[in-house]
């Protein structure tokens, strides 16, 4: 078979204009399926917690009307991925004995740890006003073997009792625990943190006073490297209530420092002159650069307009490149109208989804449109009535090089909708091999054909649709595969309950019917 590849019309580096899709070239992909496991009324699969010694570990939640939640560890054959065996990590009597009290235990996260499971739950003391995280450690067999204290709120009350973050740095030898107190909206923020190593052993602790109220201080990503160095990257609200339009009232600060170092915090503001940033993200590079891509938006406009950039020198702490990009005309045109676009409109409803660095330089920002709406009415009889429509839309992939400049940008066209089920079988999952994207979603069987974008098709039926699979190369070119009819195989995939656990391979899930599901191993070879 000849193999095709498709272009963006977006080319910006190399100017050329092609065809968005010609004719679809298949790369040799396969799914390898488990079996079919029973899961009992009010059970589901909540995340995918690591793949170790040749097994697969899953979060299972348990659900029932008036009980509280349990959690079990669901095991696989990774090779196979068979059901093997399930573990109870936090049933509904569980209790913690602290300070001669009995205490109720929270969920918060799982991970592994050293080959070892590693729970952390946090429980109110109301004896003593206290907010208490722990950690509940299990052995290689998936006892639990010990139950550590980690941290406390102190003056924490029920229904204010501040929280926990735990985060754990990519080697898997040090975590991070942010220490959220209770809500204080006149007093300043303050970020308590506390290192430690793989065996919760303290490392470093320390606490910053911020020169913002708290009320107008947000954390909205936080990164932990593998020296023990702290990033962060907040929103903070302005204090003035009466701003101009040309001010949004808000701006965004990246936030960077050691526990262990003395010489302070080191704190850069982020913006870009007559422009609002409406969406950043943030990745730590190999070499000692702190990586910024974002969306902007113009004031007294709707949608996003454009790309922002900046990279941060970590050890020089200054600001090293910055850079921003208007989206093309084309672009905006695959989501808006001539009308709207001659009123100045940018891309409802993106935010970034993934950014990802690219082991020759630079990153892939991924962002998938996305939009809910509620509408509500009253029946005959008086009754308040709701209904949610749930909206997930086209991806837009941008390269960006280490300087900035926005090399590419390719539309992958989609559209799902669905009501009142949260989009359980929309949106996507995405896989990384080298430096090719993978992306996994269901789509409207027709699209396969359909080489318009303004003619596709929108997916409303999952047990009827296409799963589909597309790889985006480093040059911006894609290819699109028809993954299985859902309709064929008597299942239906949920994207957004699949990941990556190694390089080469995803593990996806479907729902064959109801109260049950099965797990693939979906293998990525080289397109040819």
């Amino acid at each position: 078979m000849a193999c095709c590849m498709t272009k963006s019309l977006k080319s910006i580096i190399t100017g050329v204009i092609g065809v968005l899709f010609s004719t679809f070239c298949f790369a040799q992909t396969s799914v390898k399926w488990g079996n079919e496991v029973k899961l009992k009324g009010g059970d589901f699969y909540s995340g995918i917690i690591s793949e170790m010694d040749s097994s697969l570990y899953l979060l299972k939640l348990r659900t029932e009307v008036f009980f509280n939640d349990g959690f079990y560890l669901d095991k696989f054959d990774a090779g196979t991925l068979n059901f093997k065996n399930t573990y109870p990590i936090l049933l509904r009597n569980a209790r913690i004995e602290s300070e001669g009290r009995e205490l109720v235990p929270s969920f918060e996260k799982a991970m592994m740890i050293n080959g070892e499971l590693a729970v952390f739950l946090t429980a109110y003391d109301k004896a003593s006003d206290n907010n208490i995280a722990f950690v509940a450690t299990f052995d290689k067999n998936h006892f639990q073997t010990g139950l550590i204290e980690l941290d406390r709120i102190v003056n924490a009350k029920r229904y204010n009792t501040g929280g926990f973050e735990f985060v754990l740095s990519p080697d898997a030898q040090k975590l991070m625990i942010i220490r959220k107190r209770p809500f204080q909206k006149k007093e300043n923020a303050r970020l308590d943190f506390k290192i430690l190593d793989s065996r919760f052993e303290l490392i470093h602790s320390k606490s910053v006073l911020l020169p913002y109220k708290e009320k107008n201080f947000e954390i909205k990503r936080h990164a932990l490297d593998n020296q023990g160095n702290v990033v962060l990257l907040a929103r903070i609200e302005k204090e003035n209530k009466e701003f101009l339009i040309a001010d949004p009232g808000h701006y965004f600060s990246l936030i960077e420092f050691s526990p262990e170092d003395t010489s302070g915090v080191f704190e850069y503001e982020l913006s870009s002159e007559n422009r609002i940033l409406a969406d950043l993200d943030f990745i730590l590079s190999n070499n000692d650069e702190i990586l910024i891509p974002g969306f902007y938006t113009l004031p007294g406009k709707e949608g996003v307009q454009g790309t922002f950039f900046m990279s941060i020198d970590r050890r020089e702490h200054k600001v090293k490149s910055s850079a921003v990009k208007s989206f093309e005309k084309s672009l905006l045109l695959d989501f808006i109208n001539e009308r709207k676009y001659n009123k100045g409109m940018g891309l409802p409803g993106f935010n970034i989804n993934y950014t990802i660095p690219i082991s020759t330089g630079g990153l892939y920002v991924v962002s998938e449109q996305y939009y809910m709406s509620e509408v509500c009415g009253r029946d005959g009889r008086g009754f308040l009535n709701c209904n949610y429509y749930y909206y997930y839309n086209s991806l837009v992939v941008f390269r960006i090089s280490e300087s900035g400049e926005i090399l590419w940008n390719t539309v992958v066209p989609k559209y799902q909708f669905s009501i009142n089920d949260e989009g359980f079988y929309s949106s996507f999952s995405l896989a990384v091999t080298g430096d090719r994207l993978h992306f996994i979603y269901n789509d409207h069987p027709k699209n396969i054909q359909i080489q318009k974008m303004a003619e596709y098709k929108i997916m409303t039926r999952p047990s009827t649709s296409q799963a589909i699979h597309v790889t985006v190369n480093p040059d911006g070119t894609f290819i699109k595969e028809p993954l299985f009819s859902n309709k064929d195989e008597k299942l239906i995939l949920r994207p957004k309950f699949s990941g990556q656990v190694k390089e080469g391979e995803m593990i996806i899930s479907a729902v064959p019917k109801n109260n049950y599901v099965k797990l693939g191993t979906l293998t990525f070879d080289s397109p040819r």
